[in-house]
């Protein structure tokens, strides 16, 4: 009986005749445990992270795509000026081609362009890295 209550005292177990210590695999399932608890965090805060510069990407994009939509409505308003003032040239009647630039809308576009710089200059200055 003295024998019985020292090995198992000392983790000993007796097989087939031998002392053999006894196995921790519970210690190895703990340790595997929190490495993979440890993987789903990082994995987790690893899309979080990925999931925000995607979200700042689209709304950089967009921003372009506005500013890209407003310089060509800018491109159009100034070809349609254009036109208008190479028929000073053809028809050399200078007043009624003034008379005819002088349509809302294509009068704006100083407005616009004073307006796209003003934005331009407000997006540098949140974003002096940016270009």
């Amino acid at each position: 009986m003295a024998d019985s209550s020292t090995t198992q005292a000392s983790g000993l177990g007796k097989i087939g005749g031998r002392s053999q210590p006894r196995q921790q695999w519970h210690l190895l399932y703990y340790v595997l445990a929190m490495f993979n608890i440890l993987t789903v965090g990082f994995t987790l805060w690893l899309n979080h992270q990925m999931q925000e510069a995607f979200g700042q990407s689209v709304e950089v994009g967009s921003a372009w795509e506005r500013r890209l939509r407003d310089y060509g409505d800018m491109i159009s308003i100034a070809r349609a000026v254009q036109v208008r003032c190479n028929n000073v040239f053809i028809t050399r009647d200078v007043v009624q081609q003034r008379d005819d630039l002088d349509v809302p809308g294509e009068c704006s576009f100083g407005l616009r362009d004073r307006q796209a710089r003003q934005q331009h200059r407000a997006h540098q200055q949140r974003h002096p890295t940016q270009q």
